[in-house]
């Protein structure tokens, strides 16, 4: 009878070791769900505060209008012209040049 009372007592002592251990591993899910939920809520509203521009150049003048709805957003002769511009319109938001930027940079270099 002795080694029957072993055995019953280990296996108890398993299950209840594997339910506190599905309990841990359900908090721990739990708590990297909200994690995960707070981290992506604060990357949407980081994502509403940038405006991805597209740039085109005529002459010795740039136009930047929004990538996504073709919208004019300012236009400057140089890279601090622009930048007041779009300040001056939007201000308190981030740009984020993604389509020929690389018409502004190689301008500021010549300078």
């Amino acid at each position: 009878m002795e080694i029957f009372d072993i055995v019953l007592f280990t296996l108890f002592c398993y299950f209840v070791g594997q339910l506190i251990l599905a309990i841990i591993m359900h908090k721990r899910k739990m708590d990297m769900k909200q994690d995960i939920s707070e981290f992506l809520s604060k990357a949407e509203e980081q994502m509403k505060q940038i405006t991805f521009l597209r740039v085109e150049q005529h002459g010795e003048m740039f136009y930047l209008y929004n990538q996504v709805t073709d919208e004019f957003v300012c236009q400057g002769k140089d890279l601090d012209e622009i930048k007041d511009a779009y300040h001056s319109r939007y201000p308190g938001k981030k740009a984020l040049v993604d389509e020929g930027g690389e018409l502004l940079f190689k301008e500021k270099a010549n300078v």
